[in-house]
């Protein structure tokens, strides 16, 4: 999977981040959703899109920017809406232009 990464703290508690992250967060209890939510919202450098697994149409995440990383909670047939997350193409440059 990967490696843990030591976050650093500012002094007002908030995660110190060298670069901006995009963060897609698949989640399906709400306890989960609103955990992580406050733990993201703690950086200034990472946007994040909180996306609940008993609603997920695929079709929809196009909409959002390409994440750099993605969390996912694992619940009710989770492991398929891996698989069809698969599936999704990455926007092209040229949608992404469209869209700013």
């Amino acid at each position: 999977m990967g490696e843990a990464v030591k976050l650093n703290r500012g002094d007002d508690n908030s995660l110190r981040l060298k670069t901006n992250l995009t963060i897609w967060v698949f989640y399906s209890s709400d306890r989960f959703q609103l955990h992580i939510s406050h733990e993201l919202g703690k950086s200034k450098h990472i946007n994040f899109e909180m996306v609940s697994l008993h609603n997920l149409v695929v079709a929809n995440l196009a909409q959002f920017s390409a994440p750099d990383l993605i969390f996912v909670e694992t619940g009710p047939s989770w492991a398929q809406k891996i698989v069809e997350l698969q599936q999704l193409e990455a926007p092209s440059a040229e949608n992404s232009q469209r869209r700013r």
